[in-house]
């Protein structure tokens, strides 16, 4: 067999056998959603569910929103423990919901949302995530802080903040909170909710994660950040 139509049989024999489908192993994304992707070695040890899934959320670059309950003080120890030695993300996020009972979750709009089981879910974060915007947007290279100024000062919000007295927390901890959502990430949508533009963002930038709370001695202190 001359060079030549070796270098044509082996093609040909290969196109046939892929086209076969036998023996070629799948990869950890071909179940079909995002919780169905294979995780190895997962280890988080936090002291609370805020610092674990954004732990979780910047490891395995998952888009992860948190809505707080009401009566979870993220300031007090949790110790909120996770090992998973192989499975897949809904089993971490099963074992966190274990460790936080109070809270479940689920998969909407390709996001992975945590919120509080009822009655321990605030219905003023709720109705803030409720609220639909009739027109937003931002620029490319719009910082985190200032998309959250954006949102919590539009005003389709402004009415339902003042009417429950929140006093809304711009909080800079470091350059990741001043960093830009991405620098080719911009937005321009209408008539979506809170909820489903935060979704958006962290599905479709460099930012993968939002956190909406309430605190206080009375609950007066509003605080959302990405």
């Amino acid at each position: 067999m001359t060079i030549w139509s070796l270098s044509v049989l082996v093609p040909v024999v290969l196109a046939a056998f892929i086209a076969q489908g036998s023996h070629i192993p799948a990869t950890t994304k071909q179940s079909g959603t995002l919780v169905d992707e294979s995780v190895v070695e997962v280890n988080i040890q936090e002291s609370n569910i805020h610092l674990a899934l954004s732990k979780l959320s910047d490891q395995y670059k998952l888009p992860i929103g948190l809505e707080v309950a009401a009566d979870d003080d993220l300031l007090k120890e949790r110790n909120v423990s996770v090992r998973v030695k192989a499975g897949t993300v809904k089993d971490v996020l099963d074992a966190v919901a274990s460790e936080c009972p109070d809270y479940t979750w689920e998969l909407k709009e390709d996001v992975i949302n945590v919120f509080p089981k009822r009655p321990n879910r605030d219905p003023v974060l709720e109705n803030i995530l409720a609220v639909k915007l009739k027109a937003f947007a931002i620029e490319k290279g719009t910082a985190r802080i200032e998309f959250t100024k954006d949102v919590l000062s539009s005003h389709e919000l402004s009415s339902l903040l003042e009417a429950n007295r929140l006093n809304v927390e711009y909080e800079i901890f470091s350059k990741h909170d001043i960093g830009s959502l991405g620098r080719r990430f911009s937005v321009n949508v209408s008539d979506v909710t809170v909820r489903s533009l935060l979704n958006r963002v962290i599905k479709r930038s460099e930012t993968k994660y939002w956190l909406l709370n309430r605190y206080g001695e009375n609950r007066q202190y509003l605080l959302l950040k990405l």
